[in-house]
């Protein structure tokens, strides 16, 4: 694939990105999340918004062992996902393991 795109989603904690990553693969593409960091979204309506998310967070199994979650802030929180071409250049990667970390 000549030019592939990239991909970059950001996706609320709440949501399982995997379906969509499995499709992507279909076509070709890798997914990395961005490790280390979440994106602040928006602020929560009211506190049984919060409750409501917090205890889906809670009972995930991709929360499993957090002693606290970053929602618990009083706004959403996302996660970056990004795709690549697995036939891209491999100078039109990024350099993920740095995003988010401490320079």
């Amino acid at each position: 694939m000549e030019n592939p795109p990239i991909f970059a989603n950001f996706v609320l904690r709440a949501f399982d990105y995997s379906k969509i990553e499995h499709v992507l693969a279909q076509y070709g593409f890798a997914t990395f999340k961005v490790p280390s960091t979440t994106f602040i979204q928006r602020r929560f309506k009211d506190p049984v918004e919060q409750a409501s998310i917090l205890s889906l967070l809670r009972h995930s199994k991709s929360q499993h062992g957090l002693a606290s979650l970053p929602e618990e802030d009083g706004y959403y929180h996302a996660e970056l996902f990004v795709s690549v071409h697995r036939s891209a250049k491999l100078a039109t990667f990024l350099d993920l393991q740095s995003i988010g970390k401490e320079q």
